[in-house]
């Protein structure tokens, strides 16, 4: 048997011809810790084997249900992972299952259903006459009690609403509605059917496809009445001309709610009118008689009355656009970190959405905007908040107000507690140990309570998760480390030609930490046809003036040195580096370079100091330095020069199998791990 994983992509179905090798028949069952999986499928397989048809089991249990898959090798087994932060993945295991399906007709079945002898047989029947496009079969409940019999019709009667507890359809109409919507927790089959309708669909009643369902006990019936009940809502929402359909098959849906609006509203009058609300009570013995054969009459007046109250409920929430579960601070395009997360994130399920940090003209107002922002979004059903970065809740004004100075660390301190207070899982992903240049008043302090009020820590090396478990005092316990992902390589333009004397570039913000100014005092000693050209900004007008100075030099000695202070595109970069004999970064200090894997993905050589944080990359991946070392650094830089191109090819070589080795898809499942832990 083979074991497959879930996909989530959308194919598009081509109906096979009469030759075609693939199964005619799918059936597909739901599972999710279903204790009467093993019954249903012990059950399945003669009808299954009759006429050749495959099985597959979508199970959501985590594992959980592995004696089952073991002792059931004749079906094909999916191992469903849903999306974070959704408890309910129906709709989105019946599309998994239907998508890897060969057959074209599909069948459903629920994990815990008994499909009578002749069930399979008898519920396709009419899709291979070409009399229906879906059909649908009676479905009795295991020993009565909370549900009633559903679709017990005479055989080829139109079916109005759709249980895929007993079902099946044609794949072409599968695809011609689109699936099942994942926006519902339960009813997304209802709505199935309602758009089959709609599309001009024919659903009929096979009547000999009888189906017996334990449909589990009070426990479960009650937390099913609460999704049923605002599924009632979206369904009314999206379908408002099957409201009255709704209400005639089931006019329970209403009478309960309206009943439970009425006695809230009469109780008061009690004080003076206590009839009133006694009036209203005893309306209940209605569907008390009604149901008087019930088993456990009690419990069933329970489901009845939650589903009513969430059908209420239901009318504020559901309205509500559900809110991504992840929220990134702050939105940041200048670094490909986060675009390239976000898509990997997509891809293993996390939607995550980076908080535009710019919505005024004014810092200060867009930092104090950030948590009524966050209100919002929990309350629409974000789950966590992502900080990278510190930088957009600075106030630079009130550096210069004494009594004010240490208002934007408060402030940033009161919205991580916020967060908190607001239900918000808080996760911090170290880019550095501490802020390069200054932000705060006290950086040190601001770092302190964000690691302190964070519940999962990220460091992108080894070096900067044991500074934070020593210096900062985090445990070892909430901190991970997760590695950047390779960027992208951007393809260079046509034109753009290596230079025909060694050319050194340094690219990225230009500031102390980066050591620029031992990159230039190398190069007055290094080979005297080597060229240098600095890529970027930098912020501190001190420092640049310093630069200037060296460049000077440079160029007073009669060597190419060049500072085009810009940002660039990741195409004119893609240019730059492509006429690059080597990119060096002589940083003083760092925890993460991201201008270092853009330089290795471009396969240009690159010469790094020996610094801790720089351990993790293989020493045949580049041309190392004692840091801060001119003398050191002038060695390296003839070495590369003069290296052959097979070295070059070589040390180009280990550097790409080292990004390799933390793919993006790899950095996105280890983050979901952390949200998932942070949530836990």
């Amino acid at each position: 048997m083979r074991k497959v994983a879930a996909r989530c992509d959308r194919v598009t179905h081509v109906a096979p011809e009469a030759t075609d090798p693939r199964p005619s028949v799918s059936v597909v069952v739901l599972s999710k810790d279903e204790p009467q999986l093993a019954h249903t499928l012990d059950l399945l397989r003669p009808q299954c084997d009759a006429i050749d048809a495959e099985c597959l089991v979508v199970d959501a249990s985590m594992g959980r249900m592995e004696h089952v898959h073991r002792d059931h090798a004749w079906v094909e087994w999916i191992d469903f992972v849903g999306p974070m932060c959704v408890k309910v993945t129906i709709p989105h295991q019946r599309n998994a299952g239907v998508r890897r399906a060969k057959g074209r007709i599909v069948a459903f079945c629920d994990a815990g259903g008994s499909p009578q002898e002749g069930w399979l047989d008898a519920l396709i029947q009419p899709l291979l006459a070409g009399t229906s496009e879906a059909t649908c079969g009676p479905i009795f409940p295991l020993g009565g009690g909370m549900m009633d019999p559903a679709n017990d019709l005479d055989d080829g009667a139109p079916v109005e609403i759709a249980i895929t507890a007993n079902m099946a359809f044609l794949r072409r109409a599968f695809d011609l509605v689109g699936g099942f919507d994942e926006r519902y927790r339960y009813g997304s089959d209802t709505d199935f059917g309602f758009r089959l309708l709609d599309a001009g669909c024919r659903m009929t009643c096979a009547a000999g496809a009888r189906m017996v369902m334990d449909w589990g006990d009070t426990d479960r019936a009650l937390s099913r009445a609460r999704f049923y009940g605002a599924g009632n809502v979206l369904l009314f929402l999206n379908h408002p001309r099957r409201v009255r359909t709704v209400l005639r098959l089931w006019p329970d849906t209403v009478a309960y709610p309206i009943w439970l609006v009425g006695m809230v509203l009469l109780v008061p009058f009690a004080v003076v009118a206590l009839w009133l609300p006694l009036g209203w009570l005893a309306l209940l013995a209605v569907p008390l008689w009604r149901n008087r054969r019930a088993p456990n009459l009690g419990a069933l007046l329970r489901v009845k009355l939650l589903r009513a109250a969430s059908f209420l409920t239901g009318w504020v929430s559901v309205p509500l656009r559900r809110d991504v579960p992840v929220v990134i601070v702050p939105e940041n395009h200048e670094n490909p970190y986060l675009d390239e997360l976000c898509i990997a994130l997509q891809a293993s399920g996390v939607t995550a959405d980076q908080l535009p940090m710019g919505v005024t003209s004014s810092q200060t107002l867009n930092a104090l905007l950030v948590l009524p922002r966050l209100a919002w979004r929990r309350l629409r059903g974000t789950r966590v908040l992502h900080v990278h970065w510190t930088y957009p809740f600075a106030w630079r004004w009130a550096a210069r107000v004494p009594v004010l100075r240490r208002a934007p660390r408060w402030w940033f301190t009161a919205l991580l507690s916020s967060a908190r207070v607001l239900g918000l899982r808080v996760v911090y992903t170290a880019h550095n140990v501490l802020p390069h240049t200054p932000i705060f008043d006290d950086d040190r302090a601001a770092r302190r309570a964000l690691l302190g009020r964070a519940d999962e820590v990220i460091t992108l090396t080894d070096a900067a998760r044991a500074r934070l478990h020593h210096e900062f005092g985090v445990p070892a316990a909430r901190l991970t480390v997760v590695p950047e992902g390779a960027p992208r390589p951007v393809a260079a333009s046509l034109h753009a030609a290596r230079s025909d004397r060694p050319l050194a570039v340094l690219f990225g913000h230009l500031d102390a930490y980066k050591g620029v100014e031992v990159l230039l005092d190398a190069a007055v000693t290094a080979d005297e046809d080597l060229g240098v050209e600095l890529l970027g900004e930098s912020s501190d007008p001190a420092y640049a003036e310093l630069l200037h100075r060296g460049l000077e030099r440079l160029r007073a000695s009669g060597r190419h040195a060049v500072w085009a202070e810009r940002r660039f595109t990741d195409e004119e970069l893609a240019c730059l580096l492509a006429r690059a004999t080597m990119a060096v970064l002589p940083f003083r200090e760092i925890t993460n370079s991201t201008s270092l894997r853009v330089a290795m993905t471009h396969r240009v050589p690159c010469v790094l100091p020996a610094l801790p944080a720089l351990s993790d990359v293989p020493r045949a991946a580049a041309c190392w330095f004692a840091p801060a070392d001119v003398a050191d650094l002038a060695r390296a830089l003839r070495d590369v020069a003069a290296a052959t191109d097979d070295e070059r090819e070589a040390m180009s070589a280990a550097a790409l199998a080292w990004l390799a080795e933390w793919s993006w898809d790899r950095v996105a499942a280890a983050t979901r791990q952390v949200y998932e832990r942070a949530l836990r």
